[in-house]
């Protein structure tokens, strides 16, 4: 038996390559076989309900009060062929519980009598003396990985159309199951499995043929779809109003039905309106020039930017905020706008271009490229100073001069760097007031000193 059976094993995997045992399983509550998942069901037949269990020998019955199917009672294996008694599964006393098979969907075989497990590229599904296996495809056939199906070459893929009576419509694939073939549904899928360079399936032709990268061969592909899109990069419908051209091209989105032809938003409209809206369908409007017209041309780039003058992504972290503006460097989670570094950093108002970070100024680094000082007489400073650094150099630039410098924490001074103009007997003095709750204006006599991000 041993000898048999190792032989039949190596036979069937000389034959098929992978195979694995079927699966069997005993209840273990009040529940029916089909309870215990998708593919689970009773065993049918009485030698297997034996292999099933193991067993020698099997008593058949035809009972409405024993338990269905295959079971096991008091030591004996029976098989009632009376597979709906209304009879619970559930293990107590003498009784083992149904036992039941889990049946492989179709293009899977069951791996290491565990679980079903989808046959490779290459191969499709069969089973064989009971046990479930994936068989290679025939020489010039392929397969879809995990479905089982073998299909065959591009070239029979054409000349086997004809046998199959077809119409118009999507129909043609062969389809192996032990050297059985017919007629069944093909997809693009089945084409891209054939063939890289062909994976789209024809309605034209009934053939495959390449993917639609420009109107040729959207037009190949299908009748009903024969345009390229510039605007998703797929095969469009054809123009014919405002909605079809709008979908093939955002530079002519308008319907001349005049001429029959797609036109752009000057032609259609006036070099006012050059640009078609994305937010209020079919309408043309003003090209970008700041975030009110940005926004009314598509709500995915609302904001203008100042780097690249065009419409861009609003700001939701530093990328998108760099993109905007060559001020507003860092995205803030505190106020979800775009800031500068002294907003987002006060210790860090330098920006760092080459490394994309914040810096403070040093004695040994401190490139004030991109930015510039004012002094302010009312109001506060939208850029803070708190480096003394820069406080001194802000000084030599709106003041043309250098005066002591001297620190602070007060609630009756400007936050930030501020000049603190000769008064009767107190000199000229410029100050660094740190304390950020402080309410005090900018005032003559008072002058802050402010960055200014160019």
């Amino acid at each position: 038996m041993r000898t048999c059976t190792g032989t039949f094993v190596l036979l069937l995997t000389m034959i098929v390559g992978i195979y694995g045992a079927p699966i069997y399983k005993t209840t273990e509550d009040e529940r029916s076989c089909e309870a215990l998942g998708v593919g689970w069901g009773q065993i049918t037949d009485p030698t297997e309900c034996k292999a099933a269990w193991g067993r020698q020998a099997t008593y058949q019955q035809t009972r409405a009060d024993r338990y269905p199917g295959c079971y096991r009672s008091y030591g004996n294996v029976y098989f009632n062929t009376l597979l709906d008694t209304g009879r619970s599964c559930k293990q107590a006393g003498g009784f083992n519980g149904c036992r039941c098979k889990l049946t492989c969907p179709a293009g899977t075989f069951v791996h290491n009598g565990k679980a079903c497990k989808p046959c490779p590229a290459g191969t499709y599904a069969i089973v064989v003396g009971g046990y479930s296996a994936c068989k290679p495809c025939a020489s010039g056939e392929v397969s879809i990985g995990g479905t089982g199906e073998c299909i065959t070459t591009h070239q029979e893929l054409r000349s086997a159309a004809a046998s199959c009576n077809l119409a118009s419509t999507v129909q043609q694939v062969l389809r192996s199951a032990m050297g059985a073939k017919s007629c069944t549904t093909i997809a693009d899928e089945t084409c891209a499995a054939i063939s890289a360079a062909t994976p789209k399936f024809s309605t034209v032709s009934n053939t495959c043929v390449a993917a639609g990268s420009n109107d040729a061969t959207c037009r190949a592909i299908s009748a009903a779809t024969p345009k390229i899109s510039t605007v998703s990069n797929t095969c469009v419908a054809a123009g014919s109003d405002d909605t079809t051209c709008g979908a093939i091209s955002a530079a002519t989105p308008k319907w001349d039905a005049i001429n029959s032809v797609c036109i752009s938003c000057t032609a259609a409209t006036s070099a006012v309106t050059p640009t078609i809206s994305t937010v209020t369908a079919n309408t043309c409007v003003a090209a970008g020039s700041d975030d009110t017209t940005c926004g009314d041309i598509s709500a995915a780039t609302p904001k203008f930017s100042t780097v690249s003058h065009t419409c861009v992504a609003a700001g939701s972290d530093d990328a998108t905020c760099r993109a905007i503006s060559s001020t507003a460097h860092k995205w803030s989670t505190v106020s979800h706008t775009c800031v500068s570094c002294t907003a987002f950093d006060p210790a860090k108002p330098i920006w760092d271009a080459t490394n994309s970070v914040c810096k403070p100024c040093t004695a040994n680094d401190c490139d004030t490229t991109g930015i510039s000082f004012e002094a302010l007489l009312a109001g506060r400073c939208d850029n803070i100073i708190l480096s003394e650094l820069l406080c001194q150099k802000a000084s030599r630039e709106e003041k043309q001069h250098t005066y002591p410098l001297k620190d602070q924490n007060s609630v009756d001074a400007p936050y930030g760097c501020y000049y603190n103009k000769n008064i009767g007997y107190l000199p000229s003095r410029l100050w660094l007031n740190t304390l950020s709750t402080s309410t005090m204006t900018c005032q003559s006599g008072r002058e802050c000193l402010c960055i200014v991000y160019q």
